[in-house]
């Protein structure tokens, strides 16, 4: 879809000259993916050199029989850890397995050299285990349908 090329309106709101003939493309092909990402790098590392290349902390729990129990995913930047999920099947939850996890992604992020970790969570997917991992909340997002919330959390390490 062309969409500042077919619409003037918008092109008149942005201020953009029919003789500059920019336009607005939802169809991304994988080559302009690479030229945005180039292109952030470039900028990033301008600004906080190459400290922002890090790990990735995927870690997971089987029983004996090797059924998959549980698990999370992480990743590690700027001296952070940036905690993506975690999830334990319904009938192992409440028996420290995801404090195990925890404690083991937040073991491989200090080694690799994070002073703080990040995490973010819907106000349904227990909250109070973070608080409990030592996380604050920081801020709090109220831009989905009631009841539900977005948390975002930091734990900074000593």
């Amino acid at each position: 879809m062309k969409r500042l090329r077919e619409n003037q309106d918008i092109k008149k709101m942005l201020g953009i000259p029919d003789s500059q003939g920019f336009f607005l493309d939802t169809d991304v092909t994988e080559e302009d993916a690479k030229i945005l990402h180039k292109g952030l790098h470039k900028d990033v590392v301008l600004h906080v050199g190459d400290g922002y290349k890090g790990i990735r902390i995927k870690l997971i729990i089987k029983d004996q029989s090797g059924e998959f129990v549980g698990g999370l995913s992480a990743w590690t930047t700027l001296q952070n850890l940036i905690f993506d999920y975690i999830w334990i099947e319904k009938r192992f939850r409440r028996k420290g397995l995801g404090r195990i996890l925890m404690l083991e992604m937040e073991k491989i992020a200090r080694e690799s050299g994070c002073i703080a970790s990040q995490a973010y969570c819907f106000s349904f997917h227990a909250p109070g285990f973070f608080e409990k991992m030592g996380y604050k909340i920081f801020a709090i997002s109220n831009g989905y349908p009631p009841p539900t919330t977005e948390l975002y959390l930091i734990k900074k390490y000593h």
